[in-house]
């Protein structure tokens, strides 16, 4: 394969088009179970819409995601209920494969709670969203950071609206 030309690709996208590995590198074979090592998700089938939320939280927090108060009132301002979403839960220290994850999940757009949730080589700046492939992403600080900072909230509430709105 070539060498990237960014230069080339200017003249057929507007938007930020972020460079990372290859995205077969972590796929694993057909047969192989996706789910098996990978992080601890909570949805509902019949209802899910697509949206998936990153958290990186200690099992017990992570449990009681579905109660948090902050998080129900992000959602309902972006037109989603609890039930509508799927909520994956990193390890510390580690990061998701999108390829690898939408294998499980159909996602239509992503949330990180956490800038460095997801496998990219570049990362990108918080609270600005941008697309991997067709599918929007958003980053930002996770639940706790957001909760105490009222400044970072309104950060949050700019990216969301630029991405859902």
């Amino acid at each position: 394969m070539s060498e990237f030309n960014s230069a080339f690709y200017k003249n057929f996208y507007s938007e930020t088009l972020f460079v990372t590995r290859d995205a077969n590198a972590n796929v694993p074979a057909p047969g192989e179970d996706a789910t098996v090592s990978g992080p601890a998700i909570i949805w509902k089938e019949a209802v899910f819409k697509g949206l998936v939320i990153l958290v990186s939280e200690d099992e017990k927090a992570f449990n009681a995601i579905l109660q948090n108060e902050f998080l129900t009132k992000i959602l309902k301002a972006i037109k989603f209920e609890m039930h509508d979403v799927a909520f994956v839960n990193v390890s510390k220290g580690k990061n998701v494969n999108l390829a690898v994850l939408g294998r499980s999940l159909s996602i239509k757009s992503l949330i990180s709670f956490g800038t460095g949730l997801i496998d990219l080589e570049k990362i990108p700046a918080a609270y600005k969203h941008f697309h991997i492939g067709p599918t929007p992403v958003l980053l930002s600080e996770s639940l706790t950071q957001l909760e105490a900072d009222q400044s970072k909230k309104r950060l949050l509430w700019n990216g969301l609206q630029g991405m859902f709105l």
